[in-house]
């Protein structure tokens, strides 16, 4: 898995890049600025913009690299993969069960990719902080 990672300095790369684009959009959600109203090509560049943040979050190596963090992001990934699997299947049950059209998240095209990622980007950090702990406690 080391060998497709990217150099450590992208992840940083990705959090400023992600922390200027979601300021953007939020700014314009809550400033009517008629430059985003009249091009909707900067909020497609904003939204694409964040998916290579993501990207560049998720596939950057750590400060120290060795075999034990990338267990840990494998087994991050996994445990988000299985949840995300069965928060999927039973939203569809449910609503199969209560006759709408199963679709999750309606119209959220942004935000579903962003969540998944969100949940793995937390566990994997909360794992590696915790074992990062055990081993200067120990």
């Amino acid at each position: 898995m080391k060998t497709w990672l990217l150099p450590h300095p992208c992840k940083k790369a990705g959090q400023v890049l992600l922390f200027v684009m979601l300021a953007l959009i939020f700014s314009s959600i809550y400033i009517e600025s008629a430059l985003f109203q009249r091009s909707s090509w900067l909020m497609i560049a904003a939204q694409i913009a964040i998916y290579v943040a993501i990207v560049m979050m998720s596939i950057s190596r750590e400060k120290d690299e060795d075999e034990m963090t990338s267990s840990l992001r494998g087994r991050a990934l996994k445990e988000v993969g299985y949840c995300l699997l069965v928060i999927y299947a039973l939203s569809q049950i449910i609503e199969v069960a209560m006759g709408e059209q199963p679709y999750i998240l309606r119209d959220e095209e942004l935000i579903t990719p962003f969540l998944a990622w969100v949940a793995y980007y937390c566990r994997f950090e909360g794992l590696l902080k915790r074992s990062r702990k055990r081993e200067f406690t120990l």
